[in-house]
Parts: structure tokens; sequence; C-alpha cells
């Protein structure tokens, strides 16, 4: 067991309404499952580069939110564009 994990485990067993969590991409333990599940956590938020495909428990998918990381990347781009117009003109 992680110390991240103990960490999270000890904050959401103090939780006096609803606790959330997220993670970059859907890249879960083997047995993610039988942790994730706990009625402590709520919702489960993770980017959509890489499908949770080792979770199988229907209550654990059910707690997920999948981001749409495309238009955040599309718009993190254009910025850095507008801020730094150099970067796409030609040498």
């Amino acid at each position: 067991m992680s110390i991240s994990f103990s960490l999270c485990t000890a904050t959401i067993a103090k939780a006096p309404t609803t606790s959330s969590a997220a993670a970059s991409h859907g890249v879960f333990a083997e047995k993610a499952d039988r942790i994730l599940v706990t009625p402590a956590l709520d919702r489960i938020a993770i980017a959509d580069t890489i499908p949770p495909f080792r979770l199988t428990s229907q209550q654990v998918l059910s707690k997920l939110d999948i981001v749409e990381i495309a238009p955040l990347v599309a718009e993190a781009i254009r910025r850095l564009i507008d801020f730094f117009p150099s970067l796409i003109t030609a040498n």
C-alpha cells in the first residue's frame, strides 16, 4: 500500500460530507475496484487519455467522470501562440 493511498484513505475516513478523487489518466492498479468501491468516495475524475480498462465494477464505473482533454490542450496551445507569436514563425 502506498503512502499516498494511506493518506487519502485517512482523509476520506474523516470527511464529514462528500469526497472526490482525480487522476491524470485511467490506468488503475489491477485490484483498484476493491478500494474505489468505498461509499466514502463519491466521484472520480479522470482524463480521457487512457481508458480505465482495469475497472470492472459497475459501482466504481458509475462514479467516473471522464474529462475530454483535447479542448484543454488546444486552448493551452492557443494561449501559448497568442503570448509567444514567435513560436509559429519559420526560421
